[in-house]
């Protein structure tokens, strides 16, 4: 059972800065490196798949580093921003790149690998969906994702990443992943269809990783 949980952000991205935020963000830990959080992988979206210019962020975490990192940031005895030199310096850089955006906490479905799990030839083309379900849905989609998609992919170009579901609404997130962008359009024909009772609607999108995203690292 993967024990981790999982922060993923959408962030809007000024135009033309994602080759300058993509590394700013994968490169810069402004807080206590020893709860330093795991980046599966910083993504830019792709143009001709969905709305952009957009960052996907992604961090592997558990509950000890999340509480560390925000008394650190928020609790009583944080020390004022002007004093967080470091923090304030890569805020700074970062809204000069960046105008908004929103954050989530995901938990993993059954069999969604870990970080470390992760292995295999590195698979930069990444396909994120974010999938709508009727409230009390979510768990059985995790299930019916782990367990058929997965099979029904097993052997072919593109195969299932990660699929976690949202702490506090009926969402989940699933990532596919391939070596190289070819045999993209046979994905949807090998996918198999969800139960219609849990009203999944899903939006799609297309990422190119930063080069030095773990999730790269690990499967080399």
């Amino acid at each position: 059972m993967n024990p981790y949980l999982y922060l993923h952000e959408d962030v809007y991205l000024n135009p033309g800065q994602a080759d300058d935020y993509l590394p700013n963000l994968g490169s810069k830990w402004p807080f206590d490196p020893a709860h330093r959080f795991d980046l599966v992988g910083v993504f830019e979206q792709l143009r001709p798949f969905g709305q952009w210019p957009r960052a996907v962020n992604l961090w592997e975490v558990d509950w000890d580093r999340i509480s560390h990192v925000f008394t650190e940031q928020f609790g009583a005895t944080a020390p004022p921003e002007t004093e967080h030199q470091d923090f304030a310096k890569w805020w700074l850089t970062s809204s000069g790149e960046r105008w908004g955006g929103w954050d989530r906490f995901m938990r993993p479905g059954p069999g969604s690998p870990a970080l470390r799990e992760l292995t295999g030839p590195r698979r930069p083309c990444v396909v994120q969906q974010v999938v709508r379900l009727r409230h009390g849905a979510l768990d059985d989609y995790l299930a019916w994702f782990g367990a058929d998609v997965a099979a029904a992919l097993e052997g072919a170009a593109w195969l299932p990443l990660l699929w976690l579901g949202a702490l506090h609404d009926p969402r989940a997130i699933v990532y596919f992943a391939a070596e190289s962008w070819h045999g993209l359009g046979e994905l949807a024909q090998q996918l198999p269809v969800p139960d219609p009772q849990w009203h999944a609607a899903a939006t799609t999108a297309a990422l190119r990783p930063w080069s030095e995203s773990a999730f790269l690292q690990s499967n080399a």
